[in-house]
Parts: C-alpha cells; sequence; structure tokens
C-alpha cells in the first residue's frame, strides 16, 4: 500500500480524488510524462502501490517518484519505503475477514508421516522427516473428510491460517481447508512466504511440493492460477521475483503473472522457463543448484 495522498501533501504536489477521472481508490494527478496535456490523467492506486496515466499507461512507480521531486531512482526508492506499507501490516483484513475463526480448526492428525505417506515422499526422493520438521507435515487419521492424506499446514506470520490436505492415491489429489474455516484465505496467500520474507526475494512456483523441493526462499500460489491479493502480498514484501511455473503453462501464462507483479510496483521480475516437468522433479542437487543461481 503507497500512501499518495500523505507523499503528494508533504511535497506541496497537487492532486485529486474526485472528477471524471478518478475512481474508488486512486488518487489522480497531472502526469508528469504527458507533456502537453492537461487533467488529472496520472494515477497512484493506493491499495496496490503502483502508478498508472490514463494516456501514456504504466510507468515504474520509483520513475515516478523520481519525476516528481527530479531525485535519482535510488533515492526516489527510500521515499517509497517512507511511504509504504509498514513492518507487521503486510496483510490487511477485509470486513469478510473480520467474522473469520481466531483459530485453525484442524482434521485429526497422527504425530507422525504413516508409512504409505513416507513412501510416497521417499519415491518423489522427499526426505519425510525433513519435511516434517521443516514444514511441519503430518498425516491424518483414518476417518473423517481429510482421511487418509498428508496434512500441510500453510502459515502466515509464525501462525497457522489455513491448510491442505495431500494423497496421491485419492480424488482429488489435494483438498483444501473449507473457505469459512480459514483464518486468512489461502489463495491470499503464497506458500512458504515466512521463510522466504526476510531475503526480500522469492521464486514463484506453483504447489507445495515445489516449494519443498526449493526449499526457503521459494513460495507457491497454490495452483496456476492467481489472485489480485497474492499479488499484492508479493509486490508488498519482495524486491525481487522469479516466476518458475511448471513447463506446460503457456509462457504467455508467465509472462501475464510476471507483468501482473511488476505493475502493481515490484522492482524486479524475472520468468524462468523450465525445460519440462515442474521444479518438484528436479532432483536435490539440480534444485540446490538453481537456488544458488538464483542468489539463494
Amino acid at each position: 500500500m503507497f500512501k499518495a495522498e500523505q507523499f503528494l501533501s508533504d511535497h506541496h504536489i497537487d492532486y485529486t480524488t474526485t472528477g471524471k477521472h478518478a475512481r474508488a481508490g486512486w488518487v489522480q494527478i497531472k502526469c508528469p510524462f504527458c507533456s502537453g496535456h492537461s487533467g488529472w490523467h496520472g494515477g497512484f492506486n493506493v491499495e496496490g502501490g503502483f502508478y498508472n496515466c490514463w494516456r501514456c499507461k504504466y510507468h515504474w512507480l520509483p520513475k515516478v517518484i523520481s519525476t516528481l521531486l527530479n531525485i535519482p531512482t535510488g533515492q526516489a526508492k527510500g521515499v517509497i519505503s517512507k511511504y509504504s506499507i509498514k513492518e507487521g501490516q503486510r496483510y490487511r483484513k477485509g470486513k469478510r475477514d473480520q467474522i473469520r475463526p481466531n483459530k485453525l480448526d484442524s482434521p485429526p492428525l497422527f504425530p507422525y508421516i504413516t508409512d504409505v505417506q513416507r513412501n510416497y515422499l521417499e519415491g518423489r526422493k522427499f526426505n519425510a522427516d525433513h519435511l516434517q520438521r521443516v514444514w511441519e507435515i503430518q498425516s491424518t487419521t483414518y476417518t473423517g473428510f481429510y482421511k487418509h492424506r498428508i496434512f500441510i499446514p500453510i502459515n502466515f506470520e509464525g501462525s497457522p491460517v489455513s491448510f491442505q490436505c495431500l494423497s496421491p492415491y485419492r480424488n482429488p489429489p489435494y483438498l483444501g481447508c473449507e473457505e469459512e474455516k480459514e483464518i486468512i484465505p489461502h489463495k491470499h496467500l503464497v506458500y512458504g512466504f515466512d521463510y522466504a520474507v526476510e531475503k526480500r526475494r522469492c521464486v514463484l512456483v506453483e504447489g507445495v511440493t515445489d516449494v519443498w523441493r526449493l526449499g526457503p526462499g521459494a513460495v507457491a500460489c497454490f495452483g496456476t492460477g492467481w489472485t489480485r491479493e497474492q499479488v499484492l502480498l508479493i509486490t508488498n514484501n519482495f524486491d525481487k521475483v522469479i516466476v518458475l511455473l511448471d513447463s506446460e503453462v503457456p509462457k504467455k501464462d508467465k509472462d501475464r503473472l510476471a507483468h501482473n507483479i511488476l505493475a502493481h510496483g515490484c522492482w524486479s521480475v524475472d520468468v524462468v522457463q523450465l525445460v519440462k516437468g515442474d521444479p518438484g522433479d528436479l532432483s536435490d542437487a539440480q534444485a540446490k543448484e538453481m537456488m544458488v543461481d538464483f542468489g539463494f
């Protein structure tokens, strides 16, 4: 979130939130890039923290601040930080979230991984004990809706807020927590957030097994689709993002996701194309080498 009104007021730059070009959630200015044009065509999206002009389209936020204040872009990034969302305010709860439960209601669990599920994980070259220690996975019991599955908690800022349950032998393979029982909807989050956020950079993948393979620094958007809330969470907390979706995802979709993240204010987004398969299919050695190449 970018506090556009406070920024503009502090720097004595004219703006408006009403009139022909103004919409809810936007703060309009006279675009510094549209020479010769009048009117409030430039706009800061407050929630998304990005800038767009109705005439000359998207502009990188540091470049906008740099142009408005006549300062270097490096200094502009510091200004943006000053007027951006503060630590501890990464997730903004809306009206629907105010009536969500305060405690996660998990299905019945064993305090261990069953032999069947351990064999599956080891067949995919995962270390079940490591996954239990780092990612806190467990096995569901033999009763209930989520029976015979691997329980995968989804944590945010140190607390479990939702979960997924995986079974390679049952359909569908993944079952998620019922939406009304989630403390925060999982599609508002990315899996692995807590392990990645301190580095201010991440590798964005599809699923939890991709994160397990790549390790801390990777985050998953729970499938090929993504939501506005996920994009905002990423752009508010990461300066550099590497998009590494499965090989069968069309490149145009990967580019569209990258553009979405970039348009919302992230400073660096790269798309890396796998030759085949998905990150979860890599060997540990391949995954480690890839993360080193990415700077982790």
